[in-house]
C-alpha cells in the first residue's frame, strides 16, 4: 500500500503527464496533417497548398489561443513566443531535422526550396499596452503563406479582435502572402475606434516582380467584428528594399509605400505612395500621391481619369483629359527626356518630358508635362504640350527619385 506522500506525488505526476499530453495533442494532429505533404513533388500552380493547409492554420491559431488563456495582461510576450516555438520544434513541425540539426529538410539542391508540410516559427509582439499581434506561417513551395491576428485585452482576458488569411480553395486562384507588417492605431479618444493596417507581399523564387498587398480595417469602440475599408493588390518590384512594402496607420489616415515598375525601362522603378484619409467607414486617397515630379506624371498617367482629374488644374482639365486618354494604359512604354527641369519664371513649376512608345517600340509621340510642386509633396498637373517651355531649363535641385516617407514622417 502506498503512503500518503507517495500517493500524492504519483497523482501529481499523472496529472502533469495528462496535461502535457493534452497540450501536445493539437500539435500531433497538425503533424498528422502536414506529414503526407513532405518530400513530394508539388505543382508550381498551387505551390503545394491544399484546403488542408487552411485546417492547419486554424488548428495552429486555436492551439495558440488556448495557451493565451493563462497569459496575463503584462506578461512577457517574447517569453511566451519562445516557449511556443520550442513546443512546435519538439513536435517536429520545423524544417530543421531533429536527428541531423545541420540538415534543412526544405532545402533541395536539385530544385526550389520547398517547405510544404512544415511550419515556420510564429512571431508575437506587443503593438500597444492592450494589443498583441500574432503572425503564423505555413510552408509552401518556394515560400510561406502567413496569417495575421490581433488580440485585445478586454474584460480580463485576451480576445481576438482581427484576423487575416489568404483563402485556399480548390478551383480558385491562390495568392499566398508574406506579411511584412500589421500596424494598429491608438484611438483618438477614450474608447474610440481602432484602425488596423496589414501589408505584405507575394513571395516566389522566379522573379522580384510580384504583387504587394495592403488592407485597412476598422473596429468600433464596442469591439465586434472588424470592418474591411480597403483591400488592394498591386504589382511591385520587391528588390529595392527590405521589407518591400512599408506602412503605418493613425486615427485619421493610413500610409503605404512600395516600389513599382516605371514605364521607362532605363529608370526601372520608383517609390509609389498610397495615402488615405479615414473618415468613419469611408476612405479617400489624398496627398501625397508621389515623391517627385516624374513619379507624379507616371501616377497621373496610370490612374483612371476620374482619379487623375483630382490632381489636375481645373482650368486645364479638358485638354489634359484628351492627353490622358491618348497615353493612359498598361501597354504604354516611355523614355524620359532627361531629368525633371525647374522653370525659372515660376519657382514651383517643373517640366517632365516623355517620349512614348508601344511595347514593340513604335513611336507614339512626345509630350512635356508641367507639374506644380508645393512642399513637401503636393503635386498638380498644370499643362501638357508637344513642345517644351523655353524657361524650363533649370538644373534639378531635388526630385532625384530617392525620397522615402519611411521612417521619417514629420510632414503628417
Amino acid at each position: 500500500m502506498l503512503d500518503r506522500r507517495t500517493f500524492v506525488m504519483a497523482l501529481f505526476l499523472a496529472l502533469l503527464t495528462a496535461t502535457a499530453r493534452a497540450e501536445d495533442s493539437p500539435l500531433a494532429e497538425i503533424h498528422q496533417l502536414l506529414a503526407p505533404m513532405r518530400g513530394v513533388a508539388h505543382a508550381t500552380e498551387g505551390r503545394g497548398a491544399t484546403p488542408a493547409l487552411t485546417t492547419v492554420k486554424h488548428d495552429l491559431r486555436d492551439w495558440f489561443e488556448a495557451r493565451l488563456l493563462s497569459f496575463g495582461k503584462n506578461d512577457d510576450e517574447q517569453a511566451l513566443a519562445a516557449h511556443l516555438n520550442e513546443a512546435l520544434r519538439a513536435a517536429d513541425l520545423f524544417c530543421a531535422n531533429e536527428a541531423k540539426p545541420s540538415r534543412d529538410r526544405c532545402d533541395h539542391p536539385d530544385g526550389d526550396w520547398d517547405a510544404t508540410g512544415f511550419l515556420r516559427p510564429l512571431h508575437l509582439r506587443r503593438e500597444a499596452p492592450d494589443a498583441l499581434v500574432l503572425v503564423t506561417s505555413v510552408g509552401i513551395l518556394c515560400g510561406a503563406d502567413e496569417s495575421g491576428y490581433v488580440y485585445e485585452w478586454r474584460d480580463g482576458s485576451w480576445q481576438r479582435l482581427w484576423q487575416e488569411e489568404r483563402p485556399i480553395a480548390e478551383g480558385k486562384p491562390y495568392k499566398p502572402e508574406y506579411i511584412d507588417g500589421v500596424d494598429i492605431s491608438l484611438p483618438d479618444q477614450d474608447n474610440g475606434p481602432t484602425n488596423i493596417l496589414s501589408f505584405g507581399h507575394e513571395s516566389w523564387c522566379t522573379s522580384t516582380f510580384y504583387d504587394v498587398y495592403f488592407s485597412l480595417w476598422r473596429v468600433g469602440a464596442a469591439g465586434g467584428p472588424a470592418k474591411l475599408l480597403l483591400d488592394k493588390a498591386e504589382p511591385a518590384w520587391l528588390g529595392w528594399h527590405e521589407p518591400p512594402i512599408e506602412g503605418s496607420v493613425g486615427a485619421g489616415d493610413a500610409l503605404i509605400e512600395f516600389t513599382v515598375p516605371s514605364i521607362d525601362l532605363d529608370i526601372h522603378s520608383y517609390e509609389a505612395v498610397r495615402h488615405y484619409r479615414i473618415d468613419g467607414d469611408k476612405v479617400l486617397r489624398i496627398d501625397p500621391i508621389a515623391l517627385d515630379p516624374a513619379a507624379f506624371v507616371e501616377e497621373w498617367l496610370k490612374d483612371d481619369w476620374a482619379e487623375s482629374a483630382r490632381w489636375s488644374a481645373i482650368a486645364a482639365r479638358t485638354p489634359l483629359q484628351a492627353w490622358h486618354a491618348k497615353f493612359h494604359g498598361d501597354t504604354i512604354a516611355g523614355e524620359y527626356l532627361g531629368k525633371p527641369q525647374g522653370c525659372r519664371s515660376t519657382p514651383d513649376l517643373w517640366q517632365v518630358g516623355l517620349r512614348f512608345y508601344t511595347p514593340a517600340k513604335k513611336p507614339l509621340g512626345t509630350l512635356y508635362f508641367s507639374v506644380r510642386w508645393q512642399p513637401p509633396y503636393r503635386f498638380r498637373m498644370i499643362d501638357a504640350a508637344e513642345s517644351p517651355r523655353a524657361d524650363c531649363d533649370a538644373p534639378a535641385s531635388r526630385g532625384d527619385g530617392l525620397d522615402t516617407l519611411f521612417p521619417i514622417q514629420e510632414w503628417r
